[in-house]
């Protein structure tokens, strides 16, 4: 059982549901529990389906502040217990094993109502005396060692020990990054918290012994040689693929038009293939790699200049993200805004099984007669391309 839960601060971009999808894949979580999705109905619905999650229930934004959702796989069964901004409980029917409840928080602000939420936390443990996961954004320390700065444990964080600790909440052992929050300030003014964590009842913990959490950083195949040559959508994003181009057509010239035209296309071909192995990789990996950088950098952000590389390497991997979207679109030649845009295993064998349908067996030629052998297509696409770039200079 896997659950992945996130404060995304807002769906409404396109880098972030990028940045989501990724996570997605990489973890294939059966829960997924997002707050402060700040979209409305219609529009959870349709990323949800996108990424795979058909069933959930959701607590939507008032104005532009909010928006709760618990999502799972459809060969799940849960019931929806409790539903408001703050808590979403569900009943999960677990086989085998008895049923337990999950659920999911997103503590407020205000110290009058982290009094009033946490006093109707405990009426909770009361409707359902088995097994319980309480989950999420607590929004309040558990102690002063959970934030960077000197202020210790506020009021409001203490009505939350006192909840939990009267309840029995046990934490569960994370791994990872320790502090879930930051303001994102610099230098003094700088505030790190740990205001995310789970925690379990002794009855949970007996049918669970083994769960564990993994605090994430914040965020927002390989190419073979063998291959015959396609271009990569994607290489457009990236502005070092103009140089490329540029300078591999100028490179090469002869007097004779068709000739200089397939020299062009010879130099810019093994020009770009170059460029790929070289330089621009594998889009899989490097995100890989950005987001391992992007985790040292955020566990060393007193450094100096930390902040802004944080910046850049946030914004190249949105960048990078974007280039995968690209590259399976490419390769998957569907209507992605008629289907949506799911990066999903559909998309993944789609453009998997359309190389078997890539051979062309045979065509009619300009007088009515089909060919067959494959020297004689490719010497009628030759004729008919210089028939149309006969007169005009390409260089």
């Amino acid at each position: 059982m896997k659950i992945f839960i996130w404060n995304c601060r807002g769906l409404g971009q396109a880098f972030t549901i990028r940045d989501l999808r990724a996570l997605l894949r990489s973890f294939v979580p059966d829960y997924l529990i997002l707050m402060e999705t700040k979209v409305n109905v219609s529009t959870l619905q349709n990323i949800l389906t996108s990424l795979n999650f058909p069933r959930h229930v959701y607590v939507p934004p008032i104005g532009l502040a909010g928006g709760f959702c618990v999502a799972w796989q459809a060969n799940l069964d849960m019931e929806p217990i409790t539903l408001n901004k703050h808590i979403i409980s569900m009943l999960v029917f677990s086989t085998p094993g008895p049923p337990w409840l999950l659920s999911a928080i997103y503590g407020p602000c205000s110290y009058y109502s982290k009094r009033v939420f946490w006093d109707s936390l405990s009426s909770e443990a009361d409707r359902f005396p088995g097994a319980w996961l309480l989950i999420g954004d607590y929004n309040g320390i558990y102690s002063s060692s959970d934030r960077s700065s000197n202020r210790g444990v506020d009021r409001g964080s203490r009505l939350m020990i006192e909840v939990v600790d009267n309840l029995g909440m046990i934490s569960i052992p994370s791994s990872g990054f320790y502090f879930t929050w930051s303001n994102r300030r610099n230098g003094r003014n700088r505030v790190n918290s740990r205001l995310d964590r789970g925690m379990v009842n002794e009855e949970w913990w007996g049918l669970f012994p083994n769960a564990s959490i993994e605090l994430l950083p914040q965020t927002s195949s390989d190419h073979n040689p063998q291959r015959p040559f396609r271009f990569e959508a994607a290489w457009v994003e990236d502005q070092r693929s103009f140089w490329v181009v540029n300078h591999a057509w100028g490179s090469r010239t002869h007097p004779n038009l068709p000739t200089r035209l397939l020299n062009k296309f010879q130099a810019t071909r093994l020009a770009l293939s170059r460029w790929n192995k070289d330089q621009f990789g594998n889009i899989q990996s490097n995100i890989k790699a950005t987001r391992e950088a992007l985790a040292f950098i955020q566990l060393h952000l007193e450094d100096p200049g930390a902040h802004e590389r944080d910046s850049n390497l946030r914004y190249h991997l949105n960048n990078l993200l974007k280039m995968e979207e690209i590259h399976w679109f490419q390769k998957s030649r569907l209507k992605w805004q008629l289907e949506g845009d799911r990066c999903t295993r559909f998309f993944f064998l789609t453009a998997l099984t359309r190389r078997k349908f890539n051979k062309i067996d045979c065509i009619k030629d300009d007088v009515g007669n089909w060919l067959s052998s494959q020297d004689q297509i490719g010497e009628a696409f030759m004729q008919r391309f210089l028939s149309v770039y006969d007169n005009p200079d390409p260089s």
